[in-house]
């Protein structure tokens, strides 16, 4: 296993995905890819994050670390919506 603790990867949801949910299974393979290539075992979902800005396509940051099984579109949408809770309401 490297160095590394952590893979993270960012992308532009655009044209070329189906949809959200397209997107973001596509950002999980290429990370789960590269987790498989290192030699871990599996992956969990350490952060995600969804960036929407006035006259900017929408942005999805994801890190994964080592794990057990593998992160799943779910677990990001969970993620997502738990963060979104806490945010609001700390504001």
């Amino acid at each position: 296993m490297s160095a590394f603790a952590r893979f993270a990867t960012a992308d532009c949801f655009t044209g070329q995905y189906k949809d959200r949910t397209a997107f973001i299974a596509a950002l999980l393979g290429r990370l789960q890819v590269e987790a498989k290539k290192d030699g871990w075992p599996g992956t969990v979902l350490f952060d995600a994050d969804w960036i929407e800005e006035r006259g900017q396509p929408d942005m999805a940051v994801i890190s994964l670390q080592p794990g057990m099984g593998a992160a799943s579109v779910a677990d990001v949408r969970i993620f997502l919506i738990d963060k979104r809770r806490a945010e609001r309401k700390a504001a």
